[in-house]
């Protein structure tokens, strides 16, 4: 197991340890005003900013494969570079006000003198770190690790996982806790393998069946098990490629419940992705997304879709198609979350060179989604390519590349999105129980019309009106004086675009005293 030679020099001792000290910031984060869209809007039920240039002008690179990942408000963002010269050999930025503003790029690798950009990577976070894992200097390169405690403020590493002679790619990577799990191909003996970290990636370790069948591999770990997700054709007794499931509940020692999630329907079933939430009671949440032949391709790529496990992945809901007829991809799809909150993200195609991101959310553990976003708008002549998505306590995140030129020419910039959550008008309730009481919408979601009931204990003025996720008045449904009883009114949100509203009920009785009661509602179109 040799490692190339100025790469086993560099790291002849046990860590090496960088002093990649970012900008602090509460002091050094500028404002960020690259913006490339003046104008903000609410499509898709989000309150979506401008969207900004991470990479100025003045940059002569091009810049692809961005990601990015959250730990609250904080936000890191990675790419690499594709064109010489490297002025940044692994850029890195992050926010500490989710989105707002920006620290300056840094260079990941600058610091250590390598020469070489990374191939390959995967960025990962949880409450505790965020890690980048990657190949270094060229296909089939060991995977090396840098991680840091204090949310990028300093890093340490690289650290070589993988040290091999056979000719590797890391392919995924999934982080719980302390433990750190990292896929990995050896196309030099056609077999795939994975390595373990439980202590936080201070050492590592190949569990003695490692060694897996299928490259199409998504892992994610939860309270209870490893969960391995991979496509796999021709399982009997069906004909047609079918997204498997298998767990471990002993660091991936055996393995057991080979569970079929995909529909067994004919239809070719590939590139599964897979993430896992823990929830209050013990038992996390699985989600997952697939490309899915089942819907139709339209000549250039698969529908993606969304199926859902209550039960650390024993059962599961539904599938959920998440494209629409005429919206097709070829990229992976993404799926992440934040409390109930889920996301999923990929590129629409409009040809082989034209693609743009698009994104669908859902606000309720994935039982309803809002339609189709946009986050780059919806032309023919974007040529975007792959993105990536991260949710935080208050907006979805979304970067990307698109070329400074719409004919696939240029540079390569990345772009960044930020579409907020309603924070406006809250759900409230301050009345005493026995003046007023407000009932939830039924049905709900709902479109477009829908029933809101409440009852009065008292006589008085009352208001019901309901506002959009802005804040903004849209709709004024009672305004009158009324006597004590039960009633109900309808509404119809015909005119009214897809997404989060809220119906406030306000009293005011013969004293002048005030009673409110706020609740959302969600209009699905």
């Amino acid at each position: 197991m040799n490692l190339p030679r100025n790469i086993s020099t560099l790291f002849s001792s046990a860590v090496v340890k960088m002093a990649l000290v970012v900008s602090l910031c509460l002091f050094l984060n500028f404002p960020v005003n690259y913006y490339t869209a003046s104008a903000q809007d609410t499509s898709c039920g989000l309150v979506w900013d401008s969207v900004v240039k991470l990479m100025p002008d003045s940059l002569p690179i091009s810049g692809r494969l961005p990601s990015i990942a959250a730990q609250g408000d904080t936000l890191h963002i990675c790419w690499t570079n594709v064109s010489l010269p490297y002025t940044y050999l692994f850029p890195y930025m992050r926010s500490c006000d989710g989105g707002a503003t920006f620290s300056p790029i840094i260079d990941l690798l600058d610091s250590l003198g390598i020469g070489f950009k990374p191939s390959n990577y995967r960025l990962i976070s949880n409450k505790k770190m965020v890690c980048v894992l990657f190949n270094l200097g060229g296909f089939g390169s060991p995977v090396y690790m840098l991680r840091s405690y204090d949310r990028g403020t300093s890093w340490s590493g690289p650290t070589p996982i993988v040290v091999t002679d056979s000719i590797t790619q890391m392919q995924g990577a999934a982080i719980f806790g302390d433990t750190i799990l990292v896929s990995v191909s050896d196309y030099s003996h056609i077999e795939y393998f994975y390595v373990l970290s439980t202590d936080g990636g201070n050492s590592w370790s190949t569990p003695p069946t490692s060694n897996i069948e299928d490259k199409e591999n998504s892992m994610a770990i939860s309270p209870h098990y490893i969960h391995r997700m991979f496509g796999q054709g021709g399982v009997p007794p069906f004909l047609s490629t079918e997204i498997l499931l298998s767990r471990s509940t002993n660091l991936g020692i055996s393995w057991f419940d080979t569970i079929v999630v995909s529909q067994p329907d004919g239809y070719a079933s590939i590139a599964p992705v897979i993430s896992s939430r823990a929830v209050e009671n013990g038992v996390a949440h699985i989600y997952t997304t697939w490309h899915d032949k089942q819907y139709g391709c339209g000549g250039l790529g698969c529908s993606i879709v969304f199926r859902k496990s209550r039960d650390e992945g024993q059962t599961w809901d539904d599938e959920i198609r998440l494209t629409e007829e005429l919206n097709t991809t070829n990229s992976l799809g993404k799926v992440t979350h934040y409390g109930e909150r889920v996301g999923a993200a990929w590129e629409s195609l409009v040809s082989f060179l034209n693609d743009y991101p698009t994104l669908r959310y859902s606000l309720d553990n994935g039982e309803n989604w809002f339609p189709l976003c946009y986050p780059a708008g919806k032309t023919d002549t974007i040529n975007c390519g792959m993105s990536g998505i991260a949710l935080s306590p208050n907006a979805v995140h979304m970067v990307w590349p698109q070329w400074t030129e719409n004919t696939g020419n240029g540079i390569l910039r990345i772009l960044y999105r930020r579409g907020r959550f309603p924070t406006t008008v809250t759900e409230t309730t301050t009345q005493l129980p026995s003046q007023i009481e407000l009932v939830q919408n039924y049905p709900n979601p709902f479109n477009p019309k829908t029933v809101i009931g409440y009852s009065l204990f008292d006589v008085g003025n009352i208001k019901l009106k309901v506002f959009d996720i802005t804040g903004r008045e849209v709709a004024t449904l009672v305004n009158e004086k009324k006597e004590p009883g039960k009633y109900s009114v309808e509404w119809n949100a015909e005119k009214f675009p897809s997404g989060m509203y809220f119906y406030r009920l306000e009293l005011t009785d013969n004293k002048q005293k005030k009673y409110i009661a706020t609740k959302k509602m969600l209009l699905i179109k």
